[in-house]
């Protein structure tokens, strides 16, 4: 269902992508939507081994994720030609980068041991604390636009929706002169956020996983 207030940008990239806010109802579904995109995420690998377990689950790891960014930032989707979800991206705005008690609370990141199992939420919890320390440790703060989660569908990655949604917020971000921040543990993202205006600050290995990380920033160009 699209929003009443129709699309906020349009983005000319390989098509004409109308974007728009993602409505409160349709979390799960973008949740689900994520989950696909993620199946072969080497974070999610590395969490959920199998690959059965790793389907079933995916979606329950992204709900908190998804609710939590509508409450501390903006979620951002567009739709296929089906009027279902073809793509979302999760923003927390600056200074709102981790979750209050009460924000883990409603958005239900409190509970994603009890979602997703002790053994994945921790091995997550570990992955992304570490790199936490290491956004510190190369000097990068928190007055930022943080993006936590950007994917298409599975069968729709490679046709430019990935990159309406980050354009539109790239230019939203410039215009303010705000700098976005990302992390990635996938080398194949590596190429497109560099053609993105997004700079490594740090590249590198997790040392319990042996999962590879890079660090990117992007600075305001307005």
């Amino acid at each position: 269902m699209r929003s009443a207030e129709g699309p906020l940008y349009s983005i000319d990239y390989v098509r004409r992508v109308p974007i728009r806010r993602l409505n409160h109802g349709e979390v799960e579904a973008a949740a689900r939507v994520l989950g696909r995109a993620f199946h072969d995420d080497p974070l999610l690998v590395y969490a959920f081994p199998d690959d059965a377990e790793r389907r079933a689950l995916a979606a329950a790891h992204f709900t908190p994720v998804v609710r939590h960014a509508q409450q501390c930032g903006e979620v951002f989707c567009t739709d296929g030609t089906d009027g279902e979800i073809a793509a979302v991206a999760c923003w927390r705005q600056p200074g709102r980068h981790e979750p209050t008690a009460e924000e883990a609370s409603r958005s239900g990141l409190d509970r994603m041991a009890e979602l997703i199992g002790v053994g994945p939420s921790a091995a997550m919890d570990e992955v992304f604390g570490f790199l936490a320390e290491r956004r510190v440790a190369v000097g990068v703060n928190d007055d930022h636009w943080y993006l936590a989660v950007i994917g298409a569908d599975d069968p729709l990655k490679g046709t430019g929706l990935g990159r309406a949604l980050l354009s539109a917020k790239v230019a939203e971000a410039d215009a303010a002169g705000q700098t976005i921040f990302f992390e990635t543990l996938a080398s194949r993202n590596v190429p497109f956020y560099r053609r993105n205006g997004f700079e490594v600050v740090e590249a590198g290995t997790h040392p319990d996983s042996g999962l590879e990380y890079w660090l990117f920033l992007r600075s305001s160009t307005g």
